[in-house]
């Protein structure tokens, strides 16, 4: 629509809500203004900022943008529903403070809203996410399907979002009509809305990515427990829907699985509580119980509990040692006997031993209730009661701090469990070791080291997005072959991180010797660690590359005991050049 006559085109209202972001809102709204579809107005709503935004915006002599100053802080939809409410368009886009909107965004959607035979009243595109200069990932994935991101997906919504509101341009008759951002919600709104929205309306889509959204950590996604309140809020609205097309289970999982992910175990638990009076078959409150039941048996959930129960057996042993100091002193106890502080240290001590994983000789603690404290008459008595039991307390606590685990990779501290995954990142043991090599390839000031993803990992992808020291390229397992890397020039990276390979076989001969054409003489190749007891690379020393395996004497006693660290796991290197020198 570029150099058409602007009284020929739709105005498209823009509205851009804003609170103290005035370091970013430059670059959002020049994105805006920048559009090739001319027709548009920016309306800029200041949320009660009290930094400098309404010198800024009153500041541009762009007649296309106006400022409106709310009354106090409502929140985002809030100064949303107000924008639209001022517009003078007959469709309404919107924009966040920190995102960026490619230059021909609106000249790309508003044709599919303009086309009668199509019949759309909503139409969004693809949201990229960056971290700096690195891209995260783009929304709606791009392995989802076509027929799954436009057209009558409301089955779709009802499980997962597709919509940021950065993306979307809308009708504003439509949005009116369908009662715009629910503003008691205070944050996954547009989500909520594009749930519901998509009830009595299609949905377009352009699937490029139009949008450049800019993660950072003041973000209002980050409100994690909110985030869970609001998808209970849209189980309890879309209850007919979601029975009718027989996605409830299955979205209750969904939410299950984000509070998991996001730590928000006991406000999931008390959403779920709270929809109760809503499952009316036996199978739904199956569902809700077994969603129960897994909730608090997580890692996450169950280290919480195994925190507690180590500080109330803290708290006891301190009681203990205010005791037994009162009792050397001849100071008469006024608020417990000394039964009573034996009762607690056994409960405590109880409590300690059901959390965790005890050794076969924990019957050896002294078990308060075996100790008569009423009959002791002599002070000495007492005072050695009191000392075998804080023995004991010590005891268990030294076997309780064994068990504590330090995650090099989020730096939380957790105890032994099943999975052994981090409950809070969901580092495994591999990803972990993978990591600590990581940390120790550090290049000459000012270099890059370039690096070929070709596992599927978030989290070392996301530590490599972390580092401003490497670029990396990454290659999916599951499609990419050897022929994809045989596209790839030669001696390009410094750093192959590689998929374990159980066996050998002609086909994993031909990508060992593509993995050394492209790696940089003097690289390294790192192959995802695994357990000594499963195998070993002695089928690899035929390779024309250096072959070694790093594990617990390399690494060192130390860091396995405190990262928790399997003994047997090692991490296979292939290097180019000659062997791997100390780093």
């Amino acid at each position: 629509m570029t150099g058409q006559r602007t009284n020929k085109i739709p105005l498209v209202s823009v509205i851009i809500p804003t609170y103290n972001r005035v370091h970013t809102l430059p670059v959002s709204v020049e994105s805006v203004l920048r559009q090739t579809y001319h027709n548009l107005e920016v309306i800029v709503v200041d949320d009660g900022s009290t930094d400098k935004t309404e010198n800024y915006v009153r500041g541009l002599t762009d007649s296309r943008v106006r400022y409106v100053r709310n009354t106090g802080q409502h929140g985002p939809a809030a100064a949303r529903n107000l924008g639209v409410r001022l517009a003078r368009g007959e469709y309404v886009a919107f924009q966040d403070s920190d995102d960026e909107w490619h230059p021909d965004k609106l000249e790309k959607q508003m044709p599919i809203l303009l086309n009668p035979k199509e019949r759309i009243d909503i139409v969004y595109c693809e949201y990229a996410r960056y971290f700096g200069q690195k891209r995260l990932d783009t929304i709606p994935s791009r392995d989802l399907p076509m027929e799954y991101k436009q057209g009558d997906i409301l089955p779709v919504l009802l499980l997962q979002p597709l919509m940021g509101t950065p993306t979307i341009v809308v009708k504003k008759t439509c949005f009116v009509q369908t009662g715009g951002f629910n503003e008691s919600l205070p944050t996954f709104e547009d989500y909520e809305f594009s749930v519901r929205f998509s009830r009595n309306h299609r949905i377009g889509f352009v699937e490029e990515a139009l949008v450049k959204g800019n993660d950072s950590p003041d973000s209002v996604d980050k409100r994690f427990a909110d985030r869970i309140r609001t998808q209970a809020y849209i189980v309890r609205e879309m209850i007919a829907p979601l029975r009718e097309y027989d996605l409830l289970s299955e979205k209750l999982s969904e939410v299950q699985k984000t509070a998991e992910h996001l730590g928000c175990h006991d406000v999931f638990l008390e959403e779920l509580r709270g929809l109760e009076d809503l499952f009316l078959t036996e199978k739904e409150r199956e569902t809700a119980a077994w969603l129960t039941e897994k909730t608090l048996q997580s890692d996450a959930k169950l280290n919480q509990r195994k925190e507690m129960a180590k500080e109330v057996l803290a708290q006891a042993k301190l009681r203990l040692v205010q005791t037994y100091t009162g009792v050397f002193r001849d100071v008469p106890m006024k608020e417990e006997t000394l039964e009573q502080v034996l009762a607690q240290v056994k409960h405590s001590m109880e409590e300690c031993v059901e959390c965790f994983e005890m050794p076969e000789a924990s019957h050896c603690f002294f078990n308060p209730a075996d100790a008569r404290a009423s009959g002791l008459s002599t002070k000495l008595e007492r005072l050695s009661l009191l000392a075998d039991v804080v023995k004991a307390v010590e005891e268990l606590e030294r076997i309780i701090y064994g068990q504590q685990i330090l995650c090099n990779v989020c730096g939380s501290r957790y105890y032994k469990n099943r999975s052994h995954k981090c409950p809070y990142c969901e580092a495994d043991d591999r990803e972990r070791l993978l990591i600590a090599f990581l940390e120790k390839l550090q290049p000459e000031e000012g270099e890059i080291l370039t690096v070929l993803l070709m596992i599927s990992s978030r989290l070392i992808k996301n530590y490599l997005l972390r580092r401003r020291d490497t670029q990396f390229d990454q290659l999916n397992p599951e499609t990419d072959d050897t022929r994809s890397i045989q596209g790839l020039e030669e001696e390009r990276y410094d750093i192959l991180i590689c998929p374990d390979f159980s066996h050998q076989t002609d086909t994993t001969d031909q990508m060992i010797r593509e993995w050394g054409r492209i790696m940089k003489t003097g690289g390294v190749c790192l192959i995802y660690p695994y357990s000594i007891w499963q195998g070993s690379m002695k089928w690899l020393t035929a390779s024309p590359l250096c072959v070694s395996e790093k594990g617990k004497e390399w690494f060192g006693a130390m860091f396995y005991s405190t990262c928790g660290i399997e003994d047997g796991m090692v991490l296979p290197i292939l290097t180019k050049g000659g062997p791997l020198s100390e780093l």
